[in-house]
């Protein structure tokens, strides 16, 4: 009885497999299957997604969301020009309307809260931070009721990108100068980056905790006079790559392309 169990182990040992089919997964690829199964993990764009505090990869890409959390009193017209057509991150503007009442009140405890903290706090820069914000609120609530203008909360979220770790270091700091150059702040969302990169999708709603972090009330004119489409770019629809501009954006150009502005295809270039 021994010797028959101990063959039976023997030959349950392997996987069972049909008598006379070749067992095709046991054979080694060759040199030529190899150097092809190399290639193509090389050439293949790298499947997943998977996040880290303040950082998360998309496919073969690195990105960090940030949010603003400081803007300028006053901005120019074409403010967000810059900030939205860069190649190196994406930039994502969600607006809000709101009630008058709803608004109001939130600038009357805004202001109280500036007005104290302008009271209490002994740092010269603080204090002065602190009353400048009272001030633009107060300047808000005027919009509102005298003049009737119309309010609403506004929140910007930003996701540089980049091929490496390293690239995308570098992509940020230019980013956080470029909106610095603007008199507005960014914040890394750390341990948010998810509900950041939600955010931004168009496939989920807005997320609160981004929201709590980023919206701020702002005047609707504000938005209309800085967002891109205010901008008159020459990007054909069927067009090829022409130049570049100074922030890098991609100008395309069909000379075959006639319209009541554009009569032929003539043309004079200056530049590098």
């Amino acid at each position: 009885e021994l010797g028959i169990w101990q063959e039976a182990e023997t030959d349950a040992a392997d996987i069972p497999y049909l008598k006379n089919m070749k067992r095709m997964f046991s054979r080694k690829p060759t040199p030529q299957e190899q150097a092809r199964i190399e290639l193509l993990e090389q050439v293949t764009p790298v499947g997943g997604i998977f996040f880290e505090p303040s950082e998360f990869m998309v496919g073969g890409a690195w990105c960090r969301c940030y949010g603003v959390v400081r803007y300028a009193s006053e901005v120019d017209y074409n403010w967000a020009a810059r900030l939205s057509n860069a190649t190196d991150c994406i930039t994502c503007y969600t607006y809000y309307p709101g009630r008058a009442s709803e608004i109001g009140d939130a600038l009357s405890r805004s202001i109280r809260s500036s007005n104290r903290d302008a009271l209490e706090e002994t740092d010269a820069r603080r204090r002065k931070r602190s009353e400048r914000k009272a001030k633009d609120a107060d300047r808000l609530i005027d919009d509102l009721d005298a003049k009737s203008k119309a309010l609403g909360h506004m929140s910007i979220v930003v996701m540089p990108f980049g091929d490496s770790k390293e690239e995308l270091e570098e992509i940020c700091r230019d980013v956080v100068t470029r909106f610095a150059a603007k008199r507005m702040k960014l914040k890394v969302l750390s341990h948010l980056q998810k509900a950041a990169f939600q955010h931004i999708s168009p496939y989920y709603p807005n997320q609160p905790d981004i929201d709590d972090i980023t919206r701020r009330i702002i005047p609707l004119e504000t938005l209309l006079g800085g967002y891109p489409f205010t901008i008159d770019t020459l990007r054909d629809d069927h067009g090829v790559y022409f130049a570049r501009t100074p922030d890098r954006g991609i100008l395309s150009l069909d000379i075959r392309f006639r319209d009541h502005d554009r009569t032929n295809g003539n043309g004079i270039v200056t530049g590098i």
